[in-house]
């Protein structure tokens, strides 16, 4: 039971987060932060200039929840054999912890402005809290884990961020590929760089051991 616990508020969110995706591909398609002709929006914040600040504080969220994610795999190189790996994936460490923030505020800026000035009916707006919902979980269980140092809650937060990555899939679509493939080159880099300063350390080893044997 104990550790059940941990996973209900994480579960509930999930289901919540499910429904509002699964209801948003039944709504009436419509295009994409469209203004309504009549009613719910500010007059004032409907400006073109408005739309694309919002807009790009919405693309600046996904990146920096990208940039978060890639934490999961910067700590298995913490035990890499190049001191250059190890530093990386150290910042890296920090630098999640700012990007994961960065990603939520910069998902309340953007949802806070379409949620004014759109309907919730319109594509794109339900997969849009959905999206805001798995970056508050995500947020909320990685300030757990520093207060909470368990395991459990540890997975918990593993496997939402692989969650929340499909979850912006939904909501940002191609860009969102791009954004992952470029995380991943970027891992490939990384790996081989410890491969290959692995490899060098053995064989100079090899050849230390060889010298001594022949003296």
């Amino acid at each position: 039971m104990k550790k059940i616990k941990p996973w209900l508020p994480a579960i509930l969110f999930l289901v919540v987060i499910a429904m509002l995706i699964l209801y948003s591909f039944y709504t009436t398609p419509q295009k994409m932060h469209q203004i309504p002709a009549t009613g719910g929006g500010h007059p004032n914040m409907a400006s073109d200039g408005y739309r694309e600040i919002f807009h790009l504080l919405g693309t600046f969220s996904y990146i920096a929840g990208v940039i978060s994610f890639s934490w999961i795999r910067f700590k298995k190189f913490l035990s890499s054999p190049s001191p250059l790996v190890k530093h990386m994936s150290k910042a890296i460490y920090h630098l999640h912890l700012f990007t994961g923030w960065t990603a939520l505020v910069f998902g309340i800026l953007h949802g806070s402005y379409y949620l004014l000035t759109e309907q919730l009916t319109h594509k794109g707006m339900l997969n849009g809290i959905a999206s805001f919902l798995i970056l508050l979980v995500l947020a909320v269980y990685g300030w757990l884990i520093r207060r909470v140092r368990t395991q459990i809650m540890r997975k918990i937060h593993s496997y939402l961020s692989f969650i929340g990555l499909v979850v912006l899939f939904i909501h940002t679509g191609g860009h969102f590929i791009i954004t992952v493939a470029g995380t991943i080159l970027v891992w490939i880099a990384v790996w081989l760089m410890g491969f290959f300063t692995r490899h060098v350390d053995i064989r100079t080893k090899s050849t230390v051991i060889h010298l001594d044997d022949q003296l």
